[in-house]
């Protein structure tokens, strides 16, 4: 109304406080009970909680440090979208929901999920015109199957969808109220991700001499770890993702937003394509991936084997140290000449037995120069080797024995063990084979051949054995030696349990390069001063543990050390920064069917991440 004019406005039929008194009374006793059948029957008091990757670790308490990241999608995208949802029967909000959703599955690897959404609650004609609060919060949950279309998905969410607005009435306090789920202060109840699209007109406010222009509202707080908020316009479909900041970086969301963008577009290519296969990356990344963190071609040996490598150094280096063995009392050692003499009988030994290649022979043996002999007479052979930890229980040992087949079993006398009827075993200290050469002996066996048989550690249900051929093992020497800068000068610590795959490339990067390998027993080897003692003794230059096993070992003086490396649990910033000035510090992964390592990464000491294998 203009200024001096009587204001003609209405009166209202009912007030706010009129439909709270109504909601209060109606929705009660059976009315009541049916909202509640259907979100118990929909939801789980312990639903999973969404787990999003995060860069930073997530606070006790839940906190709200929030920003946004701004976008738009093209308006013939939109279109297509639309198009999309009308030959489903579904909105565009079901589309972009059931997108959204997918984008969560790709980043979270879950296939339930669950979804916030806000819904205006304005239902009835009498609320149209009141000022009040009626909005309230649905929880969309749904069930992906990677393989199957995103239209089909699309159906799914659009039924989901269509039934949670017909119990939309039930307020979403008392919701969490009856559910009961288990509190956590760090996260939301029920959801921790939110999705909302608003199609209502943009109103048009015009006054004399003046010009309005809708701008982006900074956003400080985020109640969610996720709000992705979107608008439709007449040049499209814009909106922002919302997001903690006490959880993510601006360029991860940054990153998100563009896989969203891209998997819109995907979508709209072609929905029948299944969820697993729909592209989410841009194609900047499917380079980055593909090709430049891809790089195999660096070259190495595909003529030999590992043992040829060793015998190699053997014959190059002949009277340099290649094993030692501190048993806290005394110090045994081995030249490289030694090493390769007391192998080559053993080797002669065994191919008498009929060891050959893809013959499968047991090491079960303390912690001694015998493991490595062992290794290396097995592979002179042609066979492959399957390390067996004699302090395993007694039915592990016998599950892998009885598992793996194996013809002979090379031990000592002290471990006591359930062999098969088909095992031989052999003892070093009862049937030494004296009157065997000392020279290489020859095998058929080529780089295709199997170097080794390594047990999971059966985390997952029962150990799992798995294979691995001498390419794999030259490969991985090679580049060892080279990223781990091994020199023949270097002694390396043989810290990890002979039955655990980390133990491979501490053997192989000392005996491959005329390096020497510390061993110790076990009692030794537990992180303490002992071990911090251990490695200034005897001039350690490489070690290789765990974060957590290297966090308890005593920082001492070590000048002799150059390069640590870490596997097997992600390391803290205050552990990269103690341990690697002045010195080499490594950040390795890897599953065991990969030949131990994926992934060697520099970090620390100002040096720049970056994959270099």
């Amino acid at each position: 109304a203009l200024v001096g004019t009587d204001a003609s406005v209405s009166n209202l039929s009912i007030q706010y406080a009129d439909f709270s008194i109504w909601q209060r009374n109606w929705l009660t006793g059976e009315t009541l009970q049916k909202q509640l059948d259907y979100w118990k029957n929909q939801l789980d008091a312990n639903q999973q909680v969404l787990q999003l990757p995060t860069d930073y670790p997530r606070a006790r308490t839940q906190t709200y440090q929030g920003a946004v990241e701004q976008f738009s999608l093209p308006k013939t995208l939109s279109k297509q979208l639309r198009r999309i949802g009308q030959k489903q029967s579904a909105t565009l909000f079901m589309t972009l929901l059931a997108a959204f959703k997918v984008l969560l599955y790709r980043y979270t690897n879950q296939i339930d999920l669950v979804v916030g959404t806000p819904i205006a609650n304005r239902h009835r004609p009498e609320v149209e015109g009141l000022i009040g609060l009626f909005v309230n919060t649905l929880v969309v949950r749904s069930h992906l199957s990677p393989h199957s279309s995103f239209n089909t998905f699309l159906e799914q969410i659009r039924i989901t969808t269509w039934a949670a607005y017909d119990h939309q009435d039930l307020p979403f306090e008392k919701l969490v109220e009856a559910l009961q789920p288990e509190r956590d202060l760090s996260y939301s109840p029920l959801f921790q991700v939110k999705f909302r699209l608003e199609n209502l007109p943009a109103e048009t406010i015009t006054l004399p001499g003046l010009t309005f222009q809708r701008l982006p509202q900074t956003v400080t707080t985020a109640k969610l770890d996720l709000s992705v908020d979107l608008y439709e316009t007449a040049d499209g479909i814009v909106g922002g993702f919302e997001y903690n900041s006490d959880l993510f970086k601006p360029e991860t969301i940054q990153r998100m937003v563009c896989h969203f963008q891209t998997l819109l577009s995907s979508i709209a290519k072609n929905p029948d394509r299944p969820i697993a296969e729909l592209t989410m990356l841009s194609e900047a990344e499917v380079q980055q991936q593909l090709v430049e963190w891809n790089r195999t071609d660096k070259p190495y040996r595909q003529d030999c084997c590992f043992h040829q490598l060793f015998e190699e150094q053997a014959e190059r280096v002949p009277e340099a140290i290649a094993l030692l063995f501190d048993d806290g009392k005394t110090t045994q050692q081995l030249t490289y000449a030694e090493l390769n003499q007391r192998s080559n009988q053993l080797a002669h030994h065994l191919q008498a037995l009929g060891v050959g290649p893809e013959v499968i022979v047991g090491i079960c043996v303390s912690r001694s120069p015998d493991m490595i002999v062992a290794l290396l007479a097995i592979l002179k052979a042609g066979g492959a080797y399957l390390p067996l930890d004699p302090t395993y229980p007694a039915d592990r040992l016998s599950y892998m024995l009885q598992d793996a087949q194996v013809p002979v079993l090379l031990s000592q006398s002290q471990h006591p063990l359930t062999l098969p009827a088909s095992t031989q075993r052999l003892n070093f200290d009862t049937d030494w084979p004296t009157d065997q050469p000392t020279y290489n002996p020859v095998s058929p066996v080529t780089p295709d051949n199997l170097a080794y048989l390594i047990y999971t550690s059966g985390s997952t249900g029962k150990p799992k054995g798995v294979l691995i051929q001498h390419s794999g093992l030259v490969n991985l020497t090679e580049d060892k030696i080279r990223i781990c800068d091994v020199t023949e000068s270097d002694c390396i610590l043989q810290f990890f349990s002979f039955s655990f795959d980390a133990s491979i490339p501490e053997i192989i990067m000392a005996l491959g390069s005329g390096a020497k390998l510390l061993l110790a027993p076990a009692i030794t080897l537990l992180p303490g001063p002992d071990l911090s003692a251990l490695i200034q003794r005897h001039h350690v230059t490489h070690i290789t543990l765990t974060p957590s096993a290297l966090t308890s070992v005593p920082y001492l003086d070590f000048p002799d050390l150059r390069m640590v490396l870490v596997g097997g649990e992600p390391p803290t910033p205050a552990l990269i920064n103690t341990w690697s000035q002045n010195r080499l510090f490594i950040n390795a992964y890897g599953p065991t069917e990969t030949t131990v390592n994926a992934s060697m990464v520099p970090c620390g000491n100002g040096q720049k991440l970056k994959v270099v294998v």
